[in-house]
């Protein structure tokens, strides 16, 4: 949203998350008709051009439920595993990716900040540099 990039998508019934409700400041976000996360996590994938998600190891929870239904859908799916590989490569990887598929939607997912706590920043960090790398 700092660069202007429209953000949307999915949401559970009630604009429900681990913190409870998500913040009015993300505007374009649609409710499905129940709060089960999985629904709008398929939702999400379908409606994508593609799915990232990054993660500090394996995949597990929510994050294996993305990639399970990417793959089950069809859908360009990359998984950034930060703990293998250096901040450059994983920018490197993910504007390739993003343009080898022509991914213009975007769908992000990863572990909860409960379970993560660096997870968001570092998100963040890698999104910020790779469309940087695209707009520059």
């Amino acid at each position: 949203m700092a660069r202007g990039i429209e953000c949307g998508g999915w949401v559970p019934l009630g604009r429900r998350n681990e913190d409870g409700r998500i913040d009015g400041c993300y505007p374009n976000l649609i409710e499905v008709d129940r709060p089960e996360p999985a629904l709008r996590t398929r939702q999400n994938v379908r409606d994508s051009d593609g799915t990232l998600i990054l993660s500090h190891g394996a995949l597990t929870g929510g994050s294996r439920l993305t990639a399970c239904i990417a793959r089950e859908l069809g859908r360009p799916l990359l998984h950034l595993d930060l703990s293998t590989m250096t901040y450059e490569e994983a920018c490197a990887g993910l504007v390739r990716w993003m343009e080898a598929d022509t991914v213009r939607v975007l769908n992000v997912a990863g572990p909860r900040h409960s379970r993560d706590p660096e997870i968001y920043e570092r998100t963040i960090a890698v999104l910020e540099a790779a469309f940087a790398t695209q707009s520059g």
